[in-house]
């Protein structure tokens, strides 16, 4: 339909409602409800179909209102919630689900239920309820699991598989997630299979499996796309954005980001979109700080417990840009916002809360506090491997603790946990990091070793085109270097440069102390 025939519908549905008004008890009242009823769900479809979720929830809410058949009212109500969260508009989705779940109950529709109940899991885990929605959701698994499976069960199957992993039970969450790629095979389901191979390609990178995990979420996107089926595109999208960073392709996760942003807002999908505005590593990682921050000042902040996806790691990115920038008191104002997270049931957003947290203290000079929230944070690479950010953080931080503790044992116990992760389990990041830290360590009783170190930990981030971490390396290496009377102007040349763009008061201050000329 035109522009002018959605207009159309919608004059010729109001005047079949506004007869009905008139006349309830009118002999052709019902074939006028049915009518009316008809023509404001194509004109939800339509709006749907335009982006407009807004107008396309309003019409579905209105077609529910005309109709006396509860399955189908039910469906409408699904629809109605479905667009809400679409539209971001997360709360107003809860009343919608669970009128639909209330009317399916009704009439004994099992399946129907188990299915809006894992879309209302879902606005519920966004809202930061996960353990409630999973509740639900396992209770009608185990009650449907043995019954015929159908699109309803196999859909219900994914989401949980989806919820178990970040829960942190990976065990069962893989299985709830094979048998749901087993029915989406079997019932041919597109969207249910985009959306567990998605899954199952998280699970896999966590798993260290990284090629094949990050192949899972490129198919995920061509299926989702090929069965024009936006959300599951763009979540797969959003996955990938976060699999590449996992594996230190900085560059090419801030590409998908972009690209995942202008499909969101192409399409209309408010959810996605504020979900992309919150995957910000890559932006820390190369050094586009203002990028960074730019889009995390477009987060809806004072509704952020609504979007807790999309804030999962924001604390963790602005705890670091701003630390490193000298405003610990802005850092403290943002964590305390936040704080509900460190307690989460999420484990992503407890341990990204946590090493935002380190990197807090460390910015005080809460040492002691900082090492303990690093270590804390770093514990959760059992659920997400060594590859996540705030693991590869937290592993940053706590090595930063405990040398300015002057804790070489522990400093060694870190770096020791990292050579001996295999070839497919650690990064090039941790193995930087690694390097920095032990070059630290050997630093009285071998310099020419420390030398080394340090070179080559500067050589993995110049490969990685992290200029800040490379520019601390550098400036770290040039203060051991003027400790034993070298040669630190190439050095501090090019660290100075870095700082200076990135607005790194605190490092420009350490470059000014070392009396070459650089000015804080």
């Amino acid at each position: 339909m035109s522009g002018e025939e959605d207009e159309f519908v919608e004059v010729v549905a109001a005047h079949y409602v506004d007869a009905l008004q008139a006349d309830p008890d009118a002999s052709d009242a019902g074939e006028i409800r049915e009518t009316a009823r008809e023509m404001l769900v194509r004109a939800g479809e339509r709006a749907a179909s335009l982006g407009a979720d807004a107008e396309a929830q309003r019409s579905y809410l209105r077609a529910a209102l005309l109709c006396d058949d509860p399955p189908v009212e039910a469906e409408l109500y699904e629809r109605a919630g479905a667009m809400a969260r679409i539209g971001a508009r997360v709360e107003e989705s809860l009343p919608h689900f669970e009128r639909a779940i209330s009317l399916f109950e009704g009439v004994g529709e099992r399946h129907a239920v188990a299915r809006v109940q894992a879309r209302l899991a879902e606005a519920e885990w966004d809202l930061g309820r996960i353990e409630d929605g999973l509740e639900r959701m396992n209770r009608s698994f185990e009650l449907l699991s043995s019954e015929e499976p159908d699109a309803d069960v196999a859909m219900l199957a994914a989401q949980l598989g989806r919820f178990l992993f970040f829960n942190g039970q990976p065990e069962l969450a893989l299985q709830r997630i094979e048998s749901a790629l087993g029915m989406a095979e079997s019932l041919l389901l597109p969207e249910v299979l985009a959306q567990s191979m998605t899954t199952k390609g998280v699970i896999l990178l966590s798993r260290h499996r990284r090629t094949e995990g990050i192949a899972l979420l490129r198919f995920a996107i061509e299926t989702a796309l090929e069965h024009d089926k936006p959300s599951a595109a763009l979540r797969a999208s959003f996955n990938l954005a976060d699999a590449l960073g996992q594996v230190n392709r900085f560059a090419e996760g801030a590409e998908t980001v972009r690209a995942g942003l202008a499909q969101a807002r192409r399409v209309g999908n408010r959810y996605w979109e504020i979900s992309f505005l919150g995957q910000l590593y890559p932006f820390l990682a190369l050094g586009e700080w203002d990028e960074a921050l730019a889009m995390a000042a477009q987060l809806p902040l004072d509704d952020w417990a609504s979007f807790r996806q999309a804030f999962a790691t924001v604390p963790l990115i602005e705890a670091t840009v701003l630390g490193h920038r000298g405003e610990a008191d802005r850092v403290r104002g943002m964590l305390a916002r936040f704080e509900d997270m460190s307690t989460s049931g999420d484990e992503q957003e407890r341990s990204a809360y946590r090493s935002g947290l380190a990197r807090f203290h460390l910015a005080s000079g809460n040492l002691e506090e900082a090492l303990a929230a690093a270590e804390d944070a770093l514990a959760s690479h059992v659920h997400f491997g060594f590859g996540a950010e705030q693991i590869k953080e937290a592993f940053a931080a706590a090595g930063e603790a405990a040398l300015r503790l002057g804790d070489g044992t522990k400093a060694a116990e870190l770096v020791a946990v990292v050579d001996a992760l295999p070839p497919g389990a650690t990064n090039l990041f941790l193995r930087a990091q690694s390097s920095r830290f032990r070059a630290h360590l050997v630093a009285e009783s071998d310099p020419a070793e420390s030398d080394r170190l340090f070179r080559r930990s500067a050589a993995y981030f110049r490969e990685l085109s992290a200029p800040f971490p490379l520019a601390v390396v550098q400036t770290e290496h040039a203060e051991t270097l003027l400790a034993g009377s070298g040669d630190v102007d190439e050095l501090v040349a090019e660290a100075g440069p870095t700082f200076e763009r990135l607005e790194a008061q605190p490092w420009l201050e350490r470059l000014a102390r070392l009396g070459t000329g650089v000015t804080a």
